[in-house]
C-alpha cells in the first residue's frame, strides 16, 4: 500500500486523541539565560516562564526529529521554520545555515519577541523573521494562544486563555515579496492549519529549489475543522514530493517528503 495511503487508513481507523498536561512546576526569577549545546556551539536562550527550561532542555520534545532537519539541512541552504514558536529550531537552523538565511514566521506578536531575542542573544546575522500568520488568502484571522506562557498558538484550537486577531498572507505572497529567500527546506508546525498553508503555497512547491518538506500534521485538528488530509497529501505529491518517512507520535504525525 502507498505510504500516503497507510497513514490515511492509520488515521481513520487507528487514532486516539491524547491530551497534552503540563505539570506544575516552582515559580522561579524570570527571566533569565540558559545555554544549551547545538552541534558544536553552545547556544543561548531566554527563560521567561516556568515551561521554558524543559522546553529548552529537551527542544520542545522534538530533539530527534529536529535532528534529522539540521542534518538534511546545508550551510548554504536558505530553510524556512513556519509556526516557531519561541525560535528554538530557528537558532539550531541558523548555526547550520553558516553561510544560508533562515527565515522565521510566528503570527504571535509575543512569541516573535521572544524569538528576536533568541536569535539576538546568540548573535545570528542569517535571520528574518516575519511576525505573520500564513493561511490561503490575504486578510485578519483570530489566533488563540496562551503567549509564552502556554502551548503552540493555532488559528483551531480552543484550549487556550485569550486570543487575539493578527495579520495573515500566504506562503506563495510572501516568497514573492523575499525572491532573494526563496526556500529550499521547510518546516510547517502549525497546530492543524497545514492545509490552508499548503494551500496558499501551491507556486512555491512547484519550485525546483525546494527539496524537501517537514511536516507536523495534527490530524485531530484537521479532522474536526473538516480540513481535508487526503488533499493536503496529494497537493504534495502532485508538486512532485515522494513521502520518505510518517511517524506517528502522540496526536500529532511527523512527516518527511522529498522532491524526486
Amino acid at each position: 500500500m502507498h505510504m500516503a495511503q497507510m497513514f490515511l487508513h492509520h488515521v481513520r481507523h487507528k487514532f486516539k486523541t491524547t491530551f497534552r498536561s503540563r505539570p506544575k512546576r516552582e515559580q522561579q526569577a524570570f527571566p533569565y539565560v540558559i545555554q544549551r549545546q547545538l552541534l558544536d556551539q553552545v547556544a543561548h536562550f531566554e527563560a521567561v516562564v516556568p515551561d521554558d527550561p524543559l522546553r529548552i532542555a529537551q527542544l520542545c520534545g522534538e530533539e530527534e526529529w529536529w535532528g534529522n532537519i539540521i542534518d538534511f539541512i546545508t550551510p548554504d541552504c536558505c530553510f524556512w521554520d513556519i509556526g516557531s514558536f519561541t525560535g528554538l529550531l530557528t537558532v539550531y537552523a541558523a548555526q547550520k545555515c553558516s553561510r544560508g538565511r533562515v527565515v522565521s514566521i510566528e503570527p504571535d506578536p509575543n512569541l516573535y519577541k521572544q524569538i528576536d531575542r533568541n536569535v539576538n542573544l546568540n548573535n545570528l546575522r542569517n535571520v528574518v523573521i516575519l511576525n505573520v500568520g500564513l493561511s490561503d488568502e490575504v486578510g485578519t484571522l483570530r489566533l488563540n494562544t496562551s503567549g509564552v506562557e502556554g502551548w503552540a498558538p493555532s488559528f483551531f484550537s480552543k484550549d487556550l486563555k485569550s486570543w487575539i486577531d493578527v495579520p495573515v498572507t500566504t506562503l506563495d505572497l510572501l516568497c514573492e515579496e523575499h525572491p532573494n529567500l526563496t526556500p529550499n527546506v521547510l518546516k510547517i508546525d502549525v497546530e492543524g492549519f497545514e492545509y490552508k498553508v499548503i494551500q496558499g503555497g501551491e507556486n512555491t512547491l512547484q519550485s525546483q529549489k525546494l527539496s524537501a518538506i517537514y511536516l507536523e500534521l495534527h490530524p485531530v485538528f484537521l479532522y474536526e475543522n473538516h480540513q481535508p488530509l487526503g488533499k493536503l497529501l496529494w497537493h504534495i505529491e502532485n508538486a512532485g514530493f515522494r513521502f520518505k518517512e510518517m511517524r506517528p507520535r502522540k496526536n500529532e504525525t511527523h512527516v518527511l517528503a522529498i522532491r524526486e
